[in-house]
């Protein structure tokens, strides 16, 4: 497989085919069965990536929305088989979260999410000496604590 287009003898660039290059790295889709029929999705990797920018906003996506994806992925073949066949909404929901196990995506955490709660390495600060043992401080604070009040009774009710 070459990464980039080479030039002939003549001295012309030779065309990168990139059908071919793909290809070799799909992936398999993901079959399942309901209402007596095989099913293929693609996954989540070979879809058109308008689609996969849809999928990457689903925390913001309705039923319809999902409905609609379920339309945009299936083939021309099966488009409208599903959209004759009774389907449950939580079906519809399996369906979703085992694609996206199917793909190796975490049902429920966009990529967003996942980018965003890495760690930066960096250590924060200490706060307080009493919050941690390693105080970037020589020695603890010299300032004197006020004096703890006394709790009040309670006032009793008269009725």
């Amino acid at each position: 497989m070459s990464d980039a287009a080479t030039t002939t003898e003549a001295g012309k660039a030779a065309v990168d085919d990139l059908d071919a290059a793909y290809a070799e790295i799909r992936r398999d889709p993901y079959v399942f069965s309901w209402a007596g029929r095989e099913w293929s999705l693609p996954h989540l990797s070979d879809l058109d990536y308008r689609t996969m920018l849809k999928i990457e906003q689903r925390d913001e996506l309705g039923v319809q929305e999902l409905v609609a994806l379920f339309a945009e992925m299936f083939s021309e073949d099966q488009r409208e088989a599903w959209a004759q066949t009774e389907v449950p909404l939580p079906v519809v929901f399996m369906l979703f979260d085992r694609l996206m196990k199917h793909s190796g995506a975490q049902p429920g955490e966009s990529r967003a999410s996942k980018r965003s709660s890495k760690s930066t390495g960096a250590k924060s600060r200490p706060t307080s000496a009493a919050s941690t043992t390693d105080s970037a401080s020589p020695k603890p604070s010299s300032a004197k604590r006020a004096p703890r009040k006394a709790a009040s009774p309670r006032a009793r009710s008269s009725t």
